[in-house]
């Protein structure tokens, strides 16, 4: 309050995405959903790294649901497409919450979505989840996918780049 009051200092994306940032280290969920709502209040618009902050905190809090109700929500309140990274802590927060079949399909979504880049970080997230669910099958799909191999359910990725690591497969 302190620092709203000071006509010096004014709050900006960067500051709240820090203390958004504290939050979910310290694991304080409704408190970053009230600075969410503060940030909101002061015209300052969330960006895709606020929302993968919230995402983050979300899926430690077992709200998966919530976290993407708030990924549809924030980029349509706010006219962005989510990015890469969203949907990279939306896939993480998918496997704390024991959801893999969800996890998955947000691969198809991104492949879907022409504007989006699936990269290699997305990909390697994904693979170790279907490891960490005891699903080693799934984890091959995922790797056959990232490389644009035959033989595989998943939606075919037209990556950018060719093949993870930056090498051709």
């Amino acid at each position: 309050e302190d620092m709203k009051s000071d006509d010096k200092f004014s709050p900006d994306e960067i500051m709240y995405n820090s203390i958004l940032d504290g939050c979910a280290k310290q694991h304080r969920v409704d408190d970053a959903l009230r600075v969410l709502e503060e940030m909101k209040a002061a015209g300052i618009s969330p960006s895709n790294y606020t929302l993968s902050i919230l995402v983050k905190i979300l899926g430690h809090a077992r709200r998966l649901g919530q976290a993407f109700r708030m990924v549809e929500d924030l980029s349509k309140e706010n006219g962005f497409r989510p990015n890469v990274q969203v949907y990279t802590c939306l896939v993480q927060a998918c496997v704390l919450n024991r959801k893999l079949e969800r996890a998955l399909s947000l691969h198809d979504t991104m492949v879907a979505d022409v504007g989006s880049a699936i990269d290699d970080k997305f990909y390697a997230v994904l693979a170790k989840g279907c490891l960490q669910l005891h699903q080693p099958l799934r984890a091959i799909e995922v790797v056959r996918v990232a490389y644009q191999l035959p033989g595989h359910g998943l939606a075919p990725s037209a990556r950018r780049g060719g093949a993870p690591g930056g090498g051709e497969a």
